[in-house]
């Protein structure tokens, strides 16, 4: 009788097993990123005791050279063009806080808003738990306030590493869509930015500043206008570069009001992405900058200087 039983259990388990795979709810082979946008989410600190509180606009950390990224919000608002020191330390346990860096933090206002990022590159030599503290100085570099925030370094950051091949994902362009709001969640849709699909742009000899995000649903606070942004950057400088929105959702015009018909682009799975907004620059086929969150104009243009002369 108890065979009997096992048998049944076993058979039952393995029709279990079987509807789980065709259902894609498990794979035997996971893929190192979830099908999923929320891998990386927004890590923000407490106000400190003198009203400092920072939210992390990068997240996707890996060991090497890393573009950190941070808002900064007081009591009464964003803290903007202030003079910001960032030191980094990696947390070990039982001992003092190593692998110190110290950067003063470059600040790039945010196009037409009241709110900035201040940036600064940092070279994570180990995996594991790292600390930042961020101080606010006043013109006679007195610290006025402070906080600070931990976030985690990986091994290999989610998303394709600095002077790695770029992904030649199949995009939408402006000719295999009925209506624009097949190609964006956005409000304001420009088909300049879809005049090129991301396959084809990679494999031609001029510079592309891709971003993939959807705007209808920029809900985090270190997402911004990034269409706004390739669009203006588009009309000054298309002879030069390509410029190319990718909509992080397949079906745009089905989900504004319906979140629940959300599904992600195969562009997005692709370019394993771990958060709702990247930009990336590509020149020679291989990936030459990224940037998690919304990037100013003044930022890319700045990178672009240092990568191209």
């Amino acid at each position: 009788m108890n065979s009997i039983r096992y048998i049944i259990n076993l058979i039952l388990i393995s029709i279990l097993y079987v509807s789980l795979i065709s259902c894609g709810l498990y794979d035997s082979k996971s893929p190192a990123v979830p099908y999923r946008l929320d891998l990386s989410p927004q890590i923000e600190s407490d106000y400190s005791k003198n009203g400092l509180k920072a939210i992390l606009s990068t997240r996707d950390f890996g060991t090497g050279n890393q573009r950190f990224a941070v808002l900064l919000i007081s009591k009464t608002g964003f803290v903007t063009n202030e003079t910001v020191n960032i030191t980094t330390s990696l947390v070990q346990k039982n001992q003092n806080s190593q692998q110190l860096q110290k950067k003063t933090a470059i600040f790039y206002q945010w196009e037409n808003l009241a709110k900035g990022t201040y940036v600064a590159n940092f070279n994570f030599n180990k995996s594991g738990t790292w600390e930042a503290l961020i101080e606010v100085l006043n013109e006679n570099n007195n610290v006025t306030k402070s906080t600070d925030i931990k976030f985690e370094v990986k091994k290999t950051s989610y998303t394709t590493k600095i002077g790695k091949s770029a992904k030649s994902s199949k995009t939408k362009t402006i000719n295999d869509v009925d209506s624009l709001n097949e190609l964006s969640t956005g409000s304001k849709i420009y088909p300049n930015l879809y005049q090129t699909s991301l396959e084809h742009a990679v494999n031609l000899n001029k510079p592309v500043i891709v971003s993939f995000a959807s705007p209808g649903y920029c809900i985090e606070r270190s997402c911004g206008p990034q269409t706004d942004v390739l669009n203006q950057m588009q009309k000054s400088d298309n002879s030069k570069l390509f410029f190319i929105h990718v909509e992080l959702y397949e079906n745009p015009e089905k989900i504004l009001g319906n979140p629940v018909n959300k599904k992600l682009s195969q562009a997005a799975i692709e370019w394993n992405l771990p958060s709702a907004e990247w930009t990336f620059i590509i020149i020679e086929k291989k990936v030459v900058a990224k940037y998690e969150g919304f990037v100013t104009k003044q930022e890319i243009l700045s990178d672009l200087q240092k990568i191209l002369y």
